[in-house]
């Protein structure tokens, strides 16, 4: 199972080098899979050099310098065609109708992460303003470590 660890406390990015992350802006900035908590429950986004973005419940962008980044964690984005059980969620402590998967999408020719909902929509806050796609037209992250079979183009035996 992933963990994550508060961005803060890390003092990334030179602290790490298991920090997961989506991409890389165009001034080579790094973006991280971050999530918060909010209100009852977690959400997935990003962070960029100490600012966390994501989006509400309710569909509402907000950012927050009080968030954790994903890290030690054995991961792929791979392409979200249906509920794969593999996927990687904001909190898995939590029933399963509430909890948020981690999707990823292109914007402006960077990629950025943030969360799928249980009608298979992702959502990403992007400067304030809330972006979306619906599937096929997003990736997913999974994690590597469960004993299973991959639907992708190169079908990858994962091993425990």
């Amino acid at each position: 199972m992933p963990t994550w660890l508060n961005y803060h406390t890390l003092n990334l990015p030179s602290g790490r080098s298991d920090v997961a992350y989506c991409g890389r802006t165009k001034n080579n900035q790094v973006i991280y899979v971050a999530r918060t908590c909010r209100k009852g429950y977690c959400v997935p986004g990003y962070a960029v050099e100490g600012n966390g973005f994501f989006v509400s419940n309710e569909r509402q962008p907000f950012q927050t310098d009080d968030f954790q980044v994903l890290v030690d964690a054995n991961i792929r984005w791979v392409e979200y065609t249906e509920n794969h059980e593999l996927c990687v969620v904001a909190f898995d402590s939590i029933s399963e109708s509430n909890r948020f998967k981690i999707g990823s999408f292109d914007i402006e020719g960077e990629r950025y992460c943030g969360m799928v909902d249980n009608e298979n929509t992702c959502y990403i806050n992007f400067g304030g303003e809330v972006r979306f796609k619906r599937v096929p037209e997003f990736k997913i992250l999974i994690d590597l470590r469960t004993e299973t079979e991959v639907p992708d183009d190169e079908t990858t035996l994962l091993l425990k």
